[in-house]
């Protein structure tokens, strides 16, 4: 059952998650404890980043949780290199021009906004500016289309190794190329005449379930396409404001590409759902198990629990 714990830093919780898994491995077997199939994880195949390595044994997972604790805190290491290290340099250079110049403000005066009150949290700052609440809009159906994708990659539902290429290429840059600089945008708004001098900070909602993953692949490419094309004629819309005319005009242009990627790989589906092959199915089972499942019909074996493509 589960029972709170508490940790003091990061590393601590992470040195937690790996004594978790000696436990597990120990208790279980490496076997019972690693039964996801490596394909379905984020690697260096798809991201550029030779650390990504896929989590398949107590070996790889310490491997990966060691990455993750010495370049955050380095905690074992050279923690000057670390994050920590970086923002306590931050940090220092800050308290330093503080001190000589007690006016220096490094940041915007910023504050997270909303658009609207969220049912599930207490009152929160109301943008009343309409073109700030447009560009915050369009941040957060930005970042909500952003999740759907990273949703469809690790849902590994049936794509290509090409596809799935597809897909990350398109999250990172729908992460630099369009969150990132329409964050930025959104910081030098104002909120609003009822908070003078106060700018606008991303609020991070989902409006609709629309990040939520979807089963089939030919319905979800086009769902994707058509929520990029949506976010590109919005920001049509939005650049007839002078304020933000030129850095819509590049977000949109942006969106346009992003979209334009899916398109070859979208006209190769069909409204017709099919089972992705099921090779992978058995990669966890007994013998006897194997036999058993080999007599099912494709439509049956798609319920058969451990069936990974769906």
């Amino acid at each position: 059952m589960p029972e709170p714990e508490e940790f003091a830093t990061v590393g601590h919780l992470y040195r937690g998650i790996e004594r978790g898994f000696q436990h597990l491995v120990e208790k279980q077997g490496e076997q019972q404890v690693f039964i996801g199939p490596p394909r379905a994880q984020a690697t260096q195949e798809y991201f550029a980043w030779p650390e990504l390595i896929p989590v398949t044994d107590l070996t790889s997972a310490t491997q990966a949780i060691e990455t993750i604790v010495e370049e955050g805190e380095g905690a074992r290491g050279d923690w000057r290199q670390a994050h920590y290290g970086k923002f306590l340099q931050v940090y220092n250079e800050y308290l330093a021009l503080k001190q000589q110049d007690p006016n220096f403000e490094p940041a915007r005066p910023v504050r997270p906004a909303f658009v609207r009150q969220p049912a599930d949290t207490g009152p929160v700052d109301l943008i009343s500016d309409p073109v700030t609440a447009g560009i915050s809009n369009l941040f957060n159906a930005s970042y909500a289309t952003l999740l759907s994708i990273l949703n469809r990659f690790f849902l590994h539902g049936g794509e290509t190794g090409e596809e799935f290429k597809v897909l990350s290429d398109v999250c990172v840059d729908m992460m630099f190329n369009v969150i990132r600089p329409v964050g930025i945008l959104l910081t030098t708004l104002p909120v609003g005449p009822h908070l003078p001098g106060v700018m606008a900070g991303a609020s991070f909602e989902t409006y609709r379930l629309g990040s939520h993953p979807l089963p089939h692949r030919y319905g979800a490419w086009v769902i994707i396409h058509e929520r990029l094309v949506e976010l590109a004629d919005f920001c049509a819309e939005l650049k007839i404001n002078a304020p933000v005319s030129q850095d819509l005009a590049a977000s949109e242009l942006q969106l346009r590409e992003l979209a334009e990627r899916l398109v070859p790989y979208i006209s190769k589906g069909t409204q017709t759902a099919s089972l992705p092959s099921h090779k992978w199915l058995f990669y966890d089972l007994t013998p006897a198990q194997v036999q058993a499942i080999k007599q099912l019909s494709p439509e049956q074996v798609q319920y058969v629990k451990g069936y990974e493509e769906l």
